[in-house]
């Protein structure tokens, strides 16, 4: 680590009040309660405290925003990985085919937290609530290869495949392994690259990284391990018998169900399917998808997240009690209501709502430990742990010099002039803006040291004497790097607005953005985002709120009617489409457990005219269309109503997988239907298709 952030990280032993009483409830296993702390000024006092008593953070954020924002500032204050664990979304729908996002960084995140892998690590509210198997037993499903070591190659692919890994030809993805010969390529959730282990005989001979795309090895490894690509795990000599608890507590829960009316008998149908396919792949060492309606009467023994981290090497820091208890309450009461409605229509059963820790007993367990410290930035009732020391900390946002190098320059040479021992520190992330800023400061005569380090925001510590200066205060407001999945009307970069677009903010309804304006609010100048919204009336938000708007999405061009600030109106709307919502959802999975009863027109298997037609297609296919062609047939050959949206951008190839598809239906004596959006689009598609087809016994018209 930087030495100056060292220093900067060290600084907080001058605060000997709040050092002495942090080393005091450490050591008696008292809660503390600090309070008074700005937003920005918290992980740092988190961070330095831990430091100084040779401990590592462990935040608890109420959800997911402020949890990466969180992770964010951690970044800057260790050289380490910060781990952050996202809730389980704990489904309880079956799906043939879903993301594994969520599920491998999750399980990428316990594996840190089980080994002590991680500089800081940072856990929502919701998370804590989820039941986990035993931290002992996670920790024994990763895999560690060495170089030398001995270890049989079927041995490795067995625990790949308990361990949630797909068997590929070709390794692409995270969570996928492949086998050739005596060559086994993993591909961890917790790794950038794949890795390629080389057996020889029962040797681990080499392991080398990889490019997935060119597979061409790019690095050597001396050792190697690889993490679960699951949450949960049914060994070999325990599936008979998970299997049977779950048809078991169907039986009953079928033998309670008043089946006199059709809707009740069409539930107690799809509840006996569904657990009869879930017992049958975990009999097949299989995870469903839907494992959250079992895990109540399947885990046994379970642990929670908190389990996960040994509770010596580190400090609890929960950032605003009273926000953590909210969100908790509230997650649980989500996911209790869609067990009700899942049983009412037979895709759950009454254990569902046992998958999630009891509120009560974690605040129980909240309070056992003996390590925990709340951060909050105004004292009030229930903001903090009961029985704990409350001490007082005064700090506050960092004026904003962006785009002001000369008042910037005259603070750090007033500051390296002065004898009253106030030190200002800038700390930034290397890079163009950085280089550009030690220019500007060079030519205003002023030299000092920017710590190369990723710190969003700055703040003022008055009980340390000390000014930080974050990306913000330097550069300007900025969010530096975009999620790779995000919601479609989300506004993550300033550069997705400009002034007069319209914005939906979640409290106060439709505004409109005009523009990002400097000002002075009391002694401290920040950027602020202004919203106009009815009447005239004006709204300030700061930069780090902007998760909180999203892009005015409606129909045509009319512009819409501007929300006004205060009253209830927003709250009326936005209940009535709520409620709209929950109506429509309701409907559809009515629908959907209908759907899934009723049988199906089943297709047979490929013949050789399929085949032929096929081999016409006069390019090579592409790996999407592989697997798009392969999984659309699946269904046409299953009786499950078929049920499934392709989506691709202009040219990717969906045309030839809807050309096979047709082909396929028309073989087993069906009529198909291709819909285009224009005449000429229809015209290209009959000419094509007309082309592919005259070989074969098809009229097309």
């Amino acid at each position: 680590m930087d030495k100056s952030l060292l220093e900067l990280l060290g600084r907080i032993e001058s605060d000997k009040e709040l050092a002495g009483v942090f080393a005091d409830c450490l050591n008696t296993g008292k809660h503390l309660n600090v309070t008074g702390l700005c937003a920005e000024q918290k992980v740092y006092v988190a961070m330095a405290l831990a430091r100084l008593n040779g401990r590592k953070a462990v935040f608890i954020e109420p959800d997911a925003a402020r949890a990466r924002t969180t992770a964010a500032y951690c970044a800057a204050f260790t050289d380490g990985n910060v781990s952050l664990l996202m809730p389980s979304e704990l489904s309880l729908v079956s799906a043939e085919a879903s993301s594994r996002d969520l599920e491998l960084t999750r399980a990428t995140a316990l594996s840190e937290l089980v080994t002590g892998g991680f500089g800081a690590a940072v856990l929502t509210a919701g998370s804590l609530l989820n039941k986990l198997e035993p931290a002992a037993s996670f920790k024994k499903r990763i895999i560690r290869l060495k170089v030398g070591g001995e270890m049989d190659r079927d041995e490795l692919v067995e625990a790949l495949v308990a361990n949630g890994y797909e068997n590929v030809p070709q390794v692409m993805e995270k969570g996928e392994f492949s086998v050739r010969g005596d060559i086994v390529d993993i591909y961890s959730p917790s790794y950038t690259e794949p890795v390629r282990v080389s057996f020889f005989d029962t040797e681990i001979d080499q392991i080398k990284t990889f490019d997935r795309e060119t597979q061409r090895s790019t690095g050597q490894l001396e050792e190697t391990s690889a993490v679960p690509a699951c949450i949960y795990s049914f060994p070999e000599d325990k599936r008979d018998d998970i299997a049977e608890t779950i048809l078991a507590r169907v039986r009953d829960d079928l033998a309670k169900m008043n089946t006199a009316t059709r809707e009740v008998r069409r539930a107690a149908e799809l509840l006996s399917r569904t657990a009869t396919a879930d017992a049958e792949k975990i009999r097949n060492g299989l995870e469903p998808s839907g494992i959250s309606r079992w895990l109540g009467i399947i885990l046994k023994d379970f642990d929670t997240a908190l389990d996960y981290v040994n509770g010596k090497d580190v400090v609890f820091f929960i950032d605003e009690m009273v926000d953590i208890d909210a969100r908790i309450n509230s997650y649980a009461g989500e996911y209790a209501q869609r067990c009700r409605d899942s049983f009412e229509i037979g895709i759950a059963p009454t254990c569902a709502p046992s998958a999630m820790v009891n509120v009560s007993k974690l605040m129980v367990l909240l309070d056992d430990l003996n390590n925990i410290v709340t951060l909050s930035m105004f004292q009030a009732s229930g903001n903090g742990m009961p029985g704990g020391v409350t001490h007082t900390v005064s700090g506050f946002p960092a004026d904003n010099y962006s785009g002001h190098t000369d008042e910037l320059a005259a603070l750090i040479k007033g500051n390296q002039s002065s004898t009253n021992g106030h030190r200002v520190y800038l700390v930034a992330h290397h890079g163009r803006r950085y280089e550009q800023l030690k220019e500007r400061l060079a030519d205003a005569e002023c030299f000092t040291e920017i710590i190369d380090a990723p710190l969003p925001a700055g703040f003022t510590y008055p009980q340390l004497h000390m000014t930080v200066l974050g990306e913000q205060e330097l550069y300007g407001a900025e969010v530096k790097r975009q999620e790779k999945k995000k919601s479609a009307n989300k506004i993550n970069f300033f550069s997705e607005i400009a002034p007069g677009d319209y914005v939906v903010h979640d409290k106060h309804g439709v505004g409109r953005y005009d523009g990002l304006i400097n000002m002075k609010v009391g002694d401290i100048r920040k950027d602020y985002l202004k919203l106009t919204y009815a009447k005239g009336e004006t709204l300030y938000i700061l930069p780090e709120n902007l998760d909180s708007l999203q892009k005015y999405v409606g129909p045509g061009e009319k512009e819409p009617k501007l929300s006004r600030l205060g009253g209830d109106e927003w709250k009326k709307t936005v209940s009535r489409a709520r409620e709209a919502i929950k109506k429509v959802a309701y409907d559809l999975l009515k629908i959907y457990a209908a759907r899934s009863v009723n049988k199906g027109f089943a297709c047979a298997p490929d013949e050789e005219q399929q085949k032929a037609f096929e081999d016409k297609f006069p390019y090579v296919e592409t790996d999407d269309q592989i697997r798009a062609v392969r999984e659309i047939k699946a269904d046409m050959e299953s009786e499950k109503p078929m049920d499934r949206l392709l989506c691709g951008d202009v040219g990717v190839g969906k045309t030839e997988v809807a050309f096979r598809a047709i082909f396929k239906a028309v073989m087993n004596g069906r009529q198909a239907i291709l819909l285009a959006p224009t005449t000429l689009l229809a015209q290209q598609h009959y000419e094509n298709f007309l082309s592919r087809a005259k070989d074969f016994p098809v009229n097309v018209c």
